[in-house]
């Protein structure tokens, strides 16, 4: 059994938890996902095994005052 690999990432990017490989999200990687924001399957490019992708959306809000 080899190394964990820590997959969490707050960037835009996956990291492949068989190999590590780490890849920048691009807006296709989401396009069809419905707004219930279900689990992805994505391939690695690098070793090209599948795995599930899990996303959670944060929300910031900024204030100003009226002119």
């Amino acid at each position: 059994m080899g190394k964990k690999i820590d997959t969490f990432s707050d960037k835009d990017e996956l990291i492949c938890p068989h190999c590590g490989h780490i890849e920048k999200i691009d807006d296709e990687v989401f396009e069809d996902c419905d707004l219930e924001f279900d689990d992805i399957e994505a391939e690695c490019e690098e070793c090209g095994k599948t795995f599930t992708v899990s996303r959670t959306v944060r929300f910031y809000f900024e204030t100003f005052k009226k002119k």
